[in-house]
């Protein structure tokens, strides 16, 4: 883990302004996560997807471009099955 966050800062993420997001869903999504890769697939695009959109908005450049990196969290501390995303973009 350690690997790849010096990864990501040295090679691959630009010097500039950076927001964490995650999300989290209801018990009952997140189980439907879990034993769906197509759920996880459209649930992780249609979050990213919304926070570039508002980020291109608020930020009244036009033609902004957005990227992220996401890495998906399938247990809590107890190692209960807890399917959440981390989206630094």
């Amino acid at each position: 883990m350690c690997d790849v966050a010096a990864h990501l800062v040295d090679h691959v993420i630009p010097d500039t302004a950076m927001r964490q997001w995650v999300l989290t869903a209801a018990f009952e999504v997140r189980r439907v996560m879990a034993l769906r890769p197509d759920a996880l697939t459209a649930c992780h695009r249609i979050f990213v997807t919304e926070i570039a959109r508002w980020q291109k908005a608020s930020s009244g450049l036009a033609g902004a471009q957005t990227g992220s990196v996401t890495f998906v969290q399938r247990f809590h501390a107890t190692l209960g099955s807890f399917v959440h995303f981390h989206v630094v973009q």
